[in-house]
């Protein structure tokens, strides 16, 4: 079976500034962010690695592209960031005085976000993206292949 390394987005301003991005367009690594992709990318520079899939999202590209600078990430739109609906941009000392912040750190599978999608749904499509590069990998390259895949949402979903 190939071997897939999952891997978070570096910083942005927005991690950094408690905010929840989501979906929000145009966030971009800040410099911690490129930073650690940079060391990440260092530390890992021995893999021979078969493919990088990518979140669309712009930081998300961003990381891919320095953690493997001698290749273009295919973009899955299925591992794009939750729908936060109506979280989106909002503070998350602001966050955590609402009800559902509650369920949301106790059962997450269980949250549907206001105006926005459930975890349970963003993890289906999130797996199912995984699964179909992870054949697709093996297909092509053997049960040996090393692949990447960035971007998780911080919750260790894909």
């Amino acid at each position: 079976m190939a071997t897939v390394i999952l891997a978070r987005h570096g910083r942005t301003s927005a991690n950094a500034t408690g905010v929840l991005a989501g979906r929000s367009a145009g966030v971009h690594l800040d410099r911690a962010g490129k930073d650690h992709a940079a060391a990440a990318a260092q530390r890992l520079s021995g893999l021979n690695l078969a493919a990088v899939v990518s979140s669309p999202m712009v930081r998300c590209k961003e990381t891919a592209r320095l953690l493997v600078a001698d290749r273009v990430p295919v973009l899955e739109p299925r591992l794009t960031e939750c729908d936060y609906g109506d979280w989106t941009g909002r503070k998350l000392t602001e966050l955590a005085k609402l009800k559902l912040w509650r369920e949301v750190q106790s059962q997450p599978s269980a949250v549907v976000f206001p105006n926005g999608e459930s975890m349970a749904a963003m993890a289906a499509r999130s797996v199912a993206a995984i699964r179909d590069h992870d054949r697709a990998v093996e297909a092509e390259h053997g049960p040996d292949a090393v692949w990447r895949v960035v971007d998780l949402d911080g919750n260790g979903n894909a």
